[in-house]
């Protein structure tokens, strides 16, 4: 009940804002012009110039309300309603009253109640106010002496001509108030459908842009023959235009409905999360690409969600613009969504962002239709639909913030139950983990890699991923501390010379475990020591750095792809040779992978189980050029016979092995990285892959 009214009572205050300036100059000039006028002009039976003054310094603040010290101005609310009802209801009823209810002060009376509706829209307020200042002023009627020794202007008939003013004036107003709310929701969806047609817009522009590519040699000539690979490429881009439309389409028709206040039956479906947050930033038109550098995603607490998916994508472009909006003044402002699927009650999208925070006073009415907070061009809607959206499928919004220090929206949707999941045969898809760029943090003096266009062609251009080179200990702690989601892994320079490297790593490690670190240009001799104090993988002088280093940074990051500067080689490259050691336990892949690797020219012993791997690599003094195998299998696990094989210290000890998994979640795969496994190589991808994958690792 004391929430229910005070959040009436912020509403009130909130509404009469808009009119607080001009109250505020009628109060402090009407009060003493008004005492000259029933003074002098059309003298009154009684007049108080003092009381009229008091009056008229009680709005002087009112002019200053948006200008106030944030001290005071937390405390402006109580003020407004205590200077209110001293100056309008009490004020003129004390007046009423003492003049004995003179035609000129019935006749004030009635401004006063309109004056009052003006500011506040809430009948009871209206008439609480009144009618205790009433009761106010008979109790003061026997104490002071100014006021007349009886009513004899009073008349019964007087109560109804006021009831039907405070009702008519109120009943008005909230005609205007809608009207006036269609009005600026008309034109504030306006505003909304022009922006969101520049996402659907811009998502088909860039792809169309990538269809031309893809069948152009050049600007007038056309292929005359497409791979395999690029007409993969051109369908599934195809598909996202035909999704860019059909969103298109149905964001016009939530506007509208809206427009209309119309709520018709929604479409609901399931959706993962991860695929959803991955169409939305495909789709989402940044008003500069560059802007997309600064968003970072993690999914691996992937879940389902049963939802409207236009509605859920346009709160999805709300959140990401709002916290964009900042990066003009804020331009190492970083934007981080993420997942969590261990609470008890809901599964939640967090949107969190480091910019300029929400105070306290104002956090509680972000959610509120037509507040705006620090952005001159809001309207004051989009957080209001991202409220009423999540409310919908009975879920629900939250904000916390600190200025200065960061801000995070919370959207918590209602838990789906595995027998509904099962029920409508929902899969998760955790192969695509191409979905999002990549953040690397670079630990350099030098400039070896800085300065090297290969690089930043391969990783940038190929690879879609960030590099933020750093160089100072202290700075480099403090950018992982602050920002420990934003990275998917640290690449160190051995050859720094004002950084201790394995300072760094174990200062790392004491607050981040999870973190890749790869460290490059190191001895043969300090490999060991790197891995036992928490470096995950060691590219070692005499390696081809330049190319190791660019596959590591796609494998730690779940990337499937080659340097592209080597790829073209790759492909001409003959197998014709080389030989690889094959160990999977189901026979028809064992069967089809096979008879593919041997058409691609590869010679190939295939086993079982990882007891045969075991048998045949040591037993039979392994020839082979490349392993490749499975992680789960009868008798000994793939990973345990890897394990054997690198510390074995036998000749082929360091032959390239790549797992052969079902398992694409990122923690698998690092774990497998971790073991000693050079690469992964997830069933259901492109065979075509694997072949250049093999390439990679044994030319």
């Amino acid at each position: 009940m004391f929430e229910k009214i005070k959040r009436e009572y912020d509403n009130v205050f909130r509404y009469a804002q808009n009119n607080l300036f001009l109250v505020g100059i009628l109060g402090v000039f009407g009060f003493p012009i008004y005492y000259f006028i029933w003074k002098y002009i059309y003298p009154q039976q009684y007049e108080s110039l003092i009381l009229r003054l008091f009056c008229s310094a009680l709005f002087i603040p009112w002019l200053f309300a948006n200008k106030l010290p944030s001290k005071l101005i937390r405390y402006f609310p109580a003020y407004f309603f205590f200077s209110l009802f001293v100056s309008i209801p009490f004020f003129f009823t004390y007046m009423l009253f003492a003049n004995n209810f003179s035609d000129i002060w019935l006749m004030s009376y009635l401004v006063a109640i309109y004056l009052a509706i003006l500011l506040i829209y809430h009948w009871w307020v209206i008439i609480l106010m009144f009618s205790s200042c009433i009761l106010i002023n008979l109790f003061l009627y026997s104490f002071v002496r100014i006021l007349p020794t009886h009513f004899s202007g009073f008349e019964i008939k007087y109560i109804p001509v006021y009831i039907f003013a405070i009702v008519s004036g109120i009943l008005c107003h909230r005609t205007e108030l809608k009207s006036q709310f269609k009005i600026k929701n008309m034109k504030s969806f306006g505003n909304g459908i022009a922006h969101e047609m520049r996402n659907p817009l811009n998502a088909i522009n860039l792809v169309t842009s990538r269809i031309k590519s893809l069948i152009s040699v050049s600007d007038n000539n056309i292929k005359k023959e497409l791979d395999q690979d690029e007409i993969k490429e051109i369908s599934k881009n195809l598909n996202t235009i035909l999704g860019c439309t059909s969103r298109a389409s149905e964001v016009i028709d939530m506007i509208l409905a809206n427009i209309k206040e119309k709520s018709n039956a929604e479409k609901l479906e399931f959706i993962q999360v991860a695929d959803l947050i991955s169409s939305s930033i495909r789709e989402y038109g940044f008003d500069d690409e560059s802007h997309r550098n600064h968003v970072s995603v993690n999914t691996n607490e992937n879940f389902i969600i049963k939802v409207n998916k236009t509605a859920i994508t346009y709160v999805i472009f709300n959140l990401l613009r709002n916290s964009l909006y900042y990066l003009k003044n804020n331009p190492n402002q970083r934007i981080k969504i993420y997942l969590n699927n261990k609470d008890e009650n809901f599964n939640q999208i967090i949107f969190e962002d480091n910019g300029p925070g929400i105070s306290a006073s104002h956090i509680k009415y972000i959610f509120d239709s037509f507040y705006t907070y620090g952005k001159n061009e809001g309207t004051g809607l989009g957080l209001y639909f991202c409220k009423m959206t999540m409310e919908s499928i009975e879920g629900s919004i939250e904000c916390k913030s600190r200025v200065g220090k960061f801000t995070k929206f919370i959207l918590n949707f209602p838990k789906i139950s595995n027998d509904e999941i099962s029920k409508n045969n929902i899969l998760f898809d955790k192969n695509d983990n191409n979905l999002f760029p990549k953040n690397v943090l670079v630990v350099e003096e030098g400039g070896f890699l800085k300065n090297l266009e290969m690089f930043k062609e391969e990783v940038n251009g190929n690879l879609n991923v960030n590099v933020n080179f750093m160089s100072n200990l202290r700075d480099i702690i403090q950018e992982l501390k602050s920002n420990c989601a934003y990275y998917n892994l640290m690449l160190i320079d051995y050859e720094n010379k004002d950084i201790h490297v394995e300072n760094l790593i174990k200062i790392t490690r004491e607050f981040n475990q999870k973190i890749p670190i790869l460290v490059y240009n190191a001895f043969e001799k300090v490999i060991d020591n790197l891995i036992n104090i928490g470096a995950d993988e060691v590219i070692s002088k005499n390696q081809r750095s330049n190319q190791y280093i660019v596959r590591s940074i796609a494998k730690w990051s779940l990337i499937n792809k080659l340097p592209e500067n080597i790829t073209i080689s790759l492909l001409n490259q003959n197998n014709e040779g080389k030989k690889v050691l094959l160990a999977e336990d189901n026979q028809v892949n064992r069967l089809i992978l096979t008879t593919l690797l041997k058409k691609m020219g590869f010679e190939v012993d295939a086993v079982a189980n990882g007891k045969e791997l075991h048998d045949k690599f040591f037993k039979d003094n392994s020839q082979h050029d490349l392993l490749i195998t499975d992680i789960n299998m009868p008798l000994m696990n793939g990973d345990e016979v890897v394990k054997k094989i690198r510390k074995s210290g036998q000749k082929k000890s360091h032959i390239p092995i790549i797992v052969y998994s079902g398992d694409g979640e990122k923690e698998k795969i690092h774990k497998f990285l971790r073991s000693g496994i050079n690469d992964f190589f997830i069933k259901g991808t492109d065979i075509g892959y694997l072949s250049n994958l093999i390439k990679f690792w044994v030319s």
